[in-house]
């Protein structure tokens, strides 16, 4: 990046800074009048800033920040490494990355220490589970985090081999019928 681009960006990412602290300023909470962010997102003016300086690179996704988190994830959780995504090719400009989807690109990235699955609503892919349970030998965990508890036992039931280690359901979102679910899976004995 040029020095004048540089410069650009410094200011943005400042600007941005200071519109967290004037749009988001914390007012005194009023029962029964202020609003209460149904997520219990909280944040200040160096998250806006950071959430704008990915913006700035057009990775929302990838990009150095997830480079960064899978470096000190798998420090974290004691492996070599860490993928968030799966990287098909690169174009020569690196602009644009193609993903894979997880049923295609699973069978190739295993054998794993530890598996993290965070699918959509509908659960994962028949396929995903049955490499799973193909690489049941040399993975230590699967961690599922699902936001439906009915695709979730589902693609449990097909997971056999495998035995739940511990359950956890979180209310992220009060006052409705949705829960995400962390569920961390170890091999049968």
């Amino acid at each position: 990046m040029n020095q004048r681009a540089q410069a650009i960006r410094e200011q943005i990412l400042e600007l941005a800074g200071e519109y967290a602290v004037e749009a988001f300023a914390p007012a005194p909470f009023v029962p029964g009048q202020s609003p209460v962010p149904v997520s219990g997102k909280v944040f200040d003016g160096s998250e806006v800033a950071l959430l704008v300086d990915s913006a700035l690179d057009f990775w929302l996704t990838t990009g150095r920040f997830a480079a960064q988190f899978e470096r000190a994830f798998a420090r974290l959780i004691g492996v070599r490494n860490c993928s968030l995504t799966w990287r098909k090719r690169r174009r020569a400009d690196e602009r644009t990355v193609p993903f894979e989807d997880a049923e295609d690109a699973l069978p190739t990235a295993l054998p794993a220490d530890v598996v993290i699955l965070n699918p959509p609503r509908a659960g994962v892919d028949a396929r995903v589970t049955a490499a799973l349970e193909a690489a049941r030998a040399s993975t230590r965990a699967i961690v599922y985090v699902s936001c439906d508890p009915a695709t979730l036992a589902r693609d449990v039931g097909r997971l056999g081999g495998w035995r739940i280690a511990s359950l956890e359901s979180f209310d992220m979102f009060p006052q409705t019928a949705h829960v995400e679910t962390v569920c961390e899976l170890i091999p049968e004995s």
